[in-house]
């Protein structure tokens, strides 16, 4: 496959960071990245980002290691769409970063999230930019552009619309290249499953119908050609984010995660919570892993120092092939954290319960722990504080339409009251 022009230019742009990075710090540069799960609307918008914005030299980071970049198989149909590199080094990843990112001297921007994480604030860290879909978090007021829209589908959509005029350049020669829309087209098709989600804003459906016209598969099709090459990409982009049966339960965890540190009402430690979705219900997953599902849970928050460890799980059910998700929590998990202790463990892990049963958006029914569920509580590992195991609950969600953007602010409210 012979490399696109888009491809070409991130390859170019990569070196001429790595090299002004060595020089003085990236100091002219401003590095632009979406949020940390990786998820093809958070890469697409921040190459998108870094090709279109008008000002001083910009790259796309991806916050996620190149060796991980498998876990999501809908991203990588999608850079071979894009004809982007089969080996993805054209991409800018994390682990291509070669300092600590405290270390840098460059200004940031941010798609598909709002606010600039501890790793990367230093005293004098900038935001310039942001373009986002979720709540507004009221952080870097004075970014430009600093375009966040609640209720949209997909924050690529809100970056076609931001740099809309850059397709019409005054020097033709500067015209994007066709495969920087079939990107953007990828995500806003598999955040709205191809604009028939409820999801799907009058925003996205516009930049959808502007998007398609600059495709590069497809030209110059129109009409019903269009549709049918919507229609057909969605269906494989889906088909490729659930094939999932070859990964093991921690890469199921990891493959789309967020984490959130919470303050507290009243003083003590933060709680570190820890948010994975997981395109798989929990009775298939007991299956495939009936002795480890506990253990990896318990892994996973040791692993990440978590205090809260949630799952949101979303997957068609096997008989009629409806939407279904699910919400597991478990409390505890890691026995070093200050949460870890007994009195903690309980009284957060009734807090959680409580708020969550009383949160009317998610709409949960609690499922108890028997027959094909039986299997949840395993067997808990060493604990440094007695015999206490974590705490784990597990309900199905009625509403499944609420995803982590609506379950993440839940989770904040309620902790934050303790």
């Amino acid at each position: 496959m012979s490399s696109s022009s888009l491809s070409e230019f991130l390859s170019a742009n990569k070196a001429k960071f790595l090299s002004d990075l060595k020089a003085d710090g990236a100091k002219s540069w401003t590095v632009v990245m979406g949020n940390e799960a990786g998820d093809l609307d958070s890469i697409a918008s921040a190459i998108a980002y870094s090709y279109l914005t008008p000002r001083k030299p910009t790259i796309g980071l991806i916050q996620t290691h190149r060796q991980d970049l498998s876990l999501r198989a809908e991203n990588l149909y999608a850079f071979k769409l894009a004809n982007l590199s089969p080996t993805h080094d054209d991409l800018f990843t994390i682990d291509d970063l070669p300092v600590p990112p405290a270390e840098l001297k460059c200004n940031f921007a941010l798609v598909d999230h709002n606010t600039l994480w501890a790793p990367w604030r230093r005293p004098d860290a900038k935001v310039v930019g942001i373009i986002d879909h979720h709540d507004d978090e009221n952080n870097h007021i004075d970014a430009d552009p600093r375009a966040i829209v609640v209720p949209l589908g997909s924050a690529a959509s809100l970056v076609t619309e931001t740099f809309k005029d850059s397709w019409t350049p005054a020097d033709p020669a500067n015209v994007p290249p066709p495969e920087l829309a079939t990107l953007l087209l990828s995500a806003i098709y598999i955040d709205t499953a191809g604009l028939k989600s409820s999801k799907a804003e009058p925003l996205d459906h516009a930049s959808v119908a502007f998007l398609e016209s600059r495709e590069s598969n497809n030209p110059s099709l129109g009409g019903e050609e269009v549709s049918l090459f919507r229609i057909e990409t969605t269906k494989e982009l889906k088909s490729q984010k659930i094939s999932i049966t070859h990964l093991s339960s921690r890469d199921l965890l990891r493959r789309d995660y967020k984490q959130y540190t919470f303050s507290t009402a009243t003083e003590g430690n933060p709680i570190r919570v820890g948010l994975s979705t997981v395109p798989m219900g929990i009775k298939q997953w007991l299956k495939n892993d009936p002795d480890g599902f506990r253990a990896s849970l318990e892994s996973w928050a040791t692993e990440r120092t978590l205090d809260v460890v949630g799952v949101l799980t979303t997957y068609n059910s096997a008989r009629k092939g409806h939407h279904r998700r699910e919400l597991l929590i478990l409390v505890g998990g890691d026995p070093t954290s200050a949460y870890g202790q007994k009195a903690l463990v309980e009284t957060t892990t009734n807090v959680l319960v409580e708020g969550l049963e009383k949160t009317a958006l998610l709409d949960l029914e609690r499922v108890e722990f028997e027959g094909d569920f039986a299997a949840i509580e395993g067997v808990a590992g060493d604990r440094a504080h007695g015999d206490l195991p974590g705490q784990i609950r597990l309900w199905r969600q009625r509403n499944s339409d609420a995803t982590r953007k609506i379950v993440a602010p839940a989770f904040k409210a309620i902790l934050e009251s303790m």
